[in-house]
C-alpha cells in the first residue's frame, strides 16, 4: 500500500503533464519491477521505490525540454536515465561516496528549499 498510493497519485499527475505519454500503468509496472529487482539485490527495506515529487518535478522539467526542442520526449528521457546510471556506476566504482563527508546540512536544506520553492510556484501558476 505504501508504494501503491503514491505511484496512483503520481502517475495520473505524469499523466495529465506529458499528454498520456508516461501514466498511472508505466508508474505501477516500473514501481514493481524496481521494488523486485532491489529485492532481490539490495536487501535495504526502508528505501523508498517509485516516483517521489522531485522525480515528478524532474521528468515535468524533461517535457517542458523536450517539447520546446520539438524532441520525442520517452527516448529523450530514456537516454538521459542510461547516462544517468552510468554515471552513476562510474562514480561507485571510482569511490566517490567517500566524498559525502564534505556534503554539509546546509546542501540539504538547500534542495529542499528549492523542492518547496518549485510547489509554491507551480501551485500558484
Amino acid at each position: 500500500v505504501m508504494s501503491i498510493l503514491p505511484a496512483i497519485i503520481f502517475g495520473d499527475q505524469l499523466q495529465q503533464i506529458t499528454q498520456g505519454q508516461l501514466g498511472v500503468t508505466e508508474v505501477l509496472i516500473s514501481t514493481g519491477v524496481n521494488g523486485v529487482i532491489w529485492s532481490f539485490v539490495a536487501g535495504q527495506p526502508l528505501i523508498l521505490m517509485g516516483v517521489t515529487g522531485p522525480v515528478m518535478l524532474f521528468v515535468t522539467t524533461v517535457y517542458s525540454l523536450a517539447d520546446l526542442i520539438a524532441a520525442p520526449f520517452v527516448p529523450w528521457l530514456g537516454w538521459i536515465c542510461v547516462w544517468s546510471g552510468l554515471m552513476h556506476v562510474l562514480l561507485a566504482a571510482a569511490g566517490a561516496v567517500s566524498l559525502v563527508q564534505s556534503v554539509t546540512n546546509f546542501s540539504g536544506e538547500i534542495f529542499g528549499f528549492f523542492i518547496s520553492i518549485v510547489y509554491i510556484y507551480d501551485a500558484l501558476s
